[in-house]
């Protein structure tokens, strides 16, 4: 299969046709263009999909009704390949509620096998010894205009062209480490990966450097995120182009000079400025909110345990660094940093965060004993 292969999918019965098709086959490629840079809300604009013999590109913006394609994500007989595929699964199920199941993930079995840059190009490089060029004019590019340049096309098609072999390639290298069974367990996790949709009541207190500002600014900060949405939403525009978190927070807390600038801006020429000062006015006139309470479990601990804490916190690092260059993998991927921080708690039981969701069957397979005879040691610190 070569970029002579190329099939556009752009009505409903092409879309049936593709389907049957690639449900006759054991493994498809995978990947998605969205315009999250340039449009606001982001929407899936591209769907590319690749068989052994051609190279599906399937267009969202014409095709009313995809759900066909729920059959080809959902069927388990079908391994779905992927790079990096934690974004396209969020925006799957975000823009259709489309579940996936039997993932490989190409960036993920590169890592377990020590491939320390992990982007799509760097991986064919390194084991197919193909150099594409990296365009980020491409990478940056806003899908949602048709129709697509050949250029755009050509990207599009290679992001899913070599998957299949370069999946090949990952296995052969992973079976012969006996890592196999370590990435399954982690692919086998990618498929609880949901989109989560913000609170849109709350979602201004997630925005950097917001515990600077008092009550009042608070509540200023909120009516102008709504303004900046509802502002990015009439313009097709991502919030950030509208305005920065980082100048949000900052008109928030000096607000009153703020305001003193919009006074000498004549709404009748420029309509933003209007909205933008009412949305001010609200913040200022209406009922303060309270910064919400978060619940902390306060445990006292004396200075002499919060120095020896540090220093069993420190040698366990040390002890997942050793892990990290005797296997050739990242220290992350050896063992969770925050179960290291309950561990270095000399009340902290070993036997009972191995019950925690965030260590894998593997690693408790690999490490556990170890890590169990290394805690013992350092408990005695």
């Amino acid at each position: 299969m070569d970029l002579n292969n190329i099939i556009f999918v752009e009505n409903y019965s092409q879309l049936l046709d593709m389907k049957k098709l690639i449900q006759k086959n054991e493994f498809v490629s995978f990947d998605l263009e969205a315009n999250g840079l340039h449009r606001y809300p982001e929407k899936v604009c591209l769907l590319q999909f690749a068989t052994d013999k051609n190279i599906y590109l399937v267009d969202p913006l014409i095709i009313e009704d995809i759900s066909p394609l729920r059959e080809i994500f959902v069927d388990d007989s079908i391994q779905k390949i992927i790079h990096a595929s934690g974004y396209d699964i969020r925006c799957l199920d975000r823009d259709w509620g489309f579940r996936i199941k039997n993932i490989f993930d190409t960036s993920i079995a590169a890592s377990f096998i020590g491939s320390n840059k992990l982007g799509l190009n760097s991986l064919l490089n390194e084991h197919l010894s193909l150099n594409l060029p990296e365009n980020k004019i491409f990478q940056k590019a806003d899908w949602t205009n048709r129709p697509l340049s050949k250029d755009l096309i050509k990207y599009a098609s290679e992001d899913v062209l070599y998957l299949k072999t370069l999946r090949d390639i990952l296995i052969n290298k992973l079976d012969k480490l006996g890592r196999l069974e370590w990435v399954i367990e982690e692919f086998h996790l990618l498929e609880s990966i949901r989109y989560e949709f913000k609170n849109e009541e709350t979602a201004y207190l997630s925005i950097k450097g917001t515990g600077v500002l008092d009550s009042r600014s608070l509540t200023i900060l909120s009516c102008l995120y709504k303004f900046r949405d509802l502002e990015a939403r009439r313009r097709d525009k991502p919030p950030f182009k509208i305005i920065s978190d980082r100048k949000l927070v900052e008109m928030s807390n000096n607000w009153k000079d703020e305001i003193k600038k919009l006074d000498n801006i004549s709404f009748k020429k420029n309509a933003f400025y209007l909205r933008l000062f009412k949305a001010f006015e609200k913040g200022i006139n209406c009922e303060i909110k309270p910064r919400p309470k978060v619940e902390k479990k306060i445990i006292k601990i004396s200075h002499d345990d919060q120095i020896n804490m540090k220093e069993r916190l420190h040698h366990l690092k040390s002890w997942r660094n050793r892990m990290s260059k005797k296997l050739n993998i990242a220290p992350s991927l050896v063992w969770p940093l925050a179960s290291l921080n309950r561990l270095s708690k000399k009340s902290h039981k070993f036997e009972l965060e191995l019950f925690d969701i965030s260590i894998r069957d593997w690693q408790k397979k690999i490490f556990s004993k170890d890590l169990d005879q290394f805690l013992s040691s350092l408990l005695k610190i």
